[in-house]
């Protein structure tokens, strides 16, 4: 039953992501699976005019449903991590960020505290609920486990993006790009970078 219910969620947020069309970080394009490992990618959507707005929210609905059902299921079995972790990265997915961060938060205290995927999710989520320092100060604790973690540095930058502040976020992309060079994440930071330089001249 829970399985059939996270490969619907799966599908209904992948298809929700698609039709938001909006600036936000998203661990899809860097993972394997939502489960095994969280990432933060920088992405804006190209397909967001293949949807309509009626169409994005009869997706969140129907999401939100199910979605329910496997909290319910995680409500009957709260010592589940596989599912605490994977109900958390769905939520983040449709963008309730909210209650990612409340399970995230659940996952690291509970489960593992050093799991620096989980804590880069963790710390976006928070951002987003409100707290956005909290959601900042929580990404800089992945560098206290590794400093040269490029997608925590990035996703530090983004929020300062969010933020306005230029000032931070060019200084945290340049880390970026000197940490990772080759990596994705670097070479976006490099191109967000430049674009920044554009918009500023």
């Amino acid at each position: 039953m829970t399985k059939n219910i996270s490969a619907s969620i799966i599908a209904l947020s992948s298809a929700v992501i698609l039709a938001t069309g909006s600036f936000f970080l998203t661990r899809a394009l860097t993972i394997t699976s939502p489960v095994q490992q969280n990432t933060g990618e920088f992405v804006r959507s190209t397909d967001s005019s293949k949807s309509s707005s009626s169409d994005t929210k009869h997706l969140r609905e129907r999401a939100i449903a199910v979605l329910s059902k496997l909290q319910d299921s995680l409500d009957a079995n709260p010592q589940n991590k596989v599912l605490t972790l994977q109900l958390a990265n769905l939520y983040y997915d449709v963008q309730m960020y909210p209650n990612a961060q409340q399970l995230y938060k659940k996952y690291l205290d509970v489960f593992n505290q050093k799991d620096t995927s989980v804590m880069i999710d963790y710390g976006y989520a928070l951002f987003k609920s409100g707290d956005q320092s909290g959601g900042i100060d929580a990404t800089k604790k992945v560098l206290t486990l590794n400093p040269k973690h490029p997608i925590a540095i990035f996703n530090i930058a983004v929020m300062y993006y969010e933020q306005n502040n230029v000032e931070e976020t060019v200084r945290w992309l340049k880390k970026c790009v000197e940490v990772a060079p080759t990596s994705d994440v670097g070479k976006k930071s490099k191109e967000f970078l430049e674009t920044l330089s554009k918009t500023l001249s």
